[in-house]
């Protein structure tokens, strides 16, 4: 075979290997592409099973009372607080915990910085929280008494950060999934523990994390909800969307107080108050050593520990904070 024969036939030899390599890749694609949407399938049917768990139904919506925005329902007598935690409204607790307004005083508010309430340039701490707090449960007339709380995550720090800012006014605690630590130190460490390296990123006092809540949280609500939304596919899509519903400033000056442990669970004890703890057994937020030691301290603290539970046992494991409340309540 001549030379310029011999050209065409290498080059088919060559394409033939292209081609080859060409179908390799594609199968590859292809089989990666299918190996992708299996992953999702299943991944989308695990949230879609867990977000059936949560049994959530809308509650209606929060409205002005007092300085925050609050659902309030229910006789005027033995009052009961539910607060939300960090980045989440009062549509955290689901129309299922409205139940409780037939034997007590219910009020359930956005606090100040988060869902419908105010958005202050300053002032949004611990004690901030705490002041807004009482004062809204003056406005709902609930302030004749003093009431149980029950209190998600960083809501169970703003729990006792108002027992201790405002004697008398707390009757007991019901802290669900409590960051609360012995010193700052810890409290980071338990952070970083619980937190995805992507999630940390999202979650803690950084430069990116300032960049995208001022983008996104401040700058394009819609959009940020939507992601939000997107990427808690499990979550009930009003609580989703209220985890982006505040400003750099709310957000993060209430990090500080967490991560600084400002709130101390120890304040219970010099205050005479039940507090009855109940975190998810997956859950490695709270620190459970503490927790322990401090339930051993007194028997004013108990711990128990929901089995496979995450961070929401107040989803997952609503009829045992509804009996706790009751319990601490009688």
């Amino acid at each position: 075979m001549g030379t310029e024969e011999a050209r065409p036939a290498a080059a088919a030899r060559g394409m033939g290997r292209l081609g080859l390599l060409a179908a390799a890749g594609a199968t590859a694609v292809v089989v990666g592409a299918g190996n992708t949407a299996l992953h999702y399938r299943r991944w989308s049917a695990r949230m879609s099973r867990r977000r059936a768990a949560y049994d959530y139904l809308a509650p209606a919506p929060a409205r002005p009372c007092g300085p925050l925005h609050a659902r309030v329902a229910g006789p005027l007598r033995s009052p009961v607080l539910l607060l939300h935690g960090l980045a989440a409204s009062s549509r955290s607790w689901g129309a299922g915990y409205d139940v409780l307004a037939e034997r007590h005083r219910l009020v359930v508010p956005d606090m100040l910085g988060f869902g419908a309430s105010a958005r202050l340039v300053d002032g949004h701490g611990l004690f901030a929280q705490a002041d807004s707090i009482a004062a809204t449960l003056e406005a709902a007339g609930a302030g004749s008494e003093p009431v149980v709380v029950a209190a998600h995550s960083y809501g169970a720090c703003v729990a006792l950060g108002l027992a201790h800012r405002h004697p008398g006014l707390v009757r007991a605690i019901v802290a669900i999934s409590p960051p609360v630590y012995p010193d700052a130190v810890r409290a980071r460490e338990c952070m970083l523990r619980a937190l995805t390296p992507l999630e940390r990123v999202i979650a803690m006092d950084t430069v990116w994390a300032r960049r995208a809540c001022t983008l996104l949280c401040m700058g394009h609500p819609r959009l940020a909800a939507w992601l939000a939304r997107t990427l808690r596919p499990e979550l009930p899509a009003e609580v989703a969307a209220d985890a982006v519903a505040h400003t750099w400033t709310s957000y993060s000056v209430n990090l500080a107080e967490l991560l600084g442990a400002t709130a101390r669970a120890e304040w219970v004890l010099e205050l005479g108050l039940r507090f009855a703890v109940l975190t998810g057994d997956l859950d490695l937020l709270p620190d459970t050593d503490y927790l322990s030691a401090l339930a051993a301290r007194s028997p004013l603290v108990t711990l128990e520990m929901a089995s496979d539970a995450d961070h929401l046992p107040l989803m997952s494991h609503r009829t045992r904070v509804l009996e706790l409340v009751e319990e601490l309540a009688a």
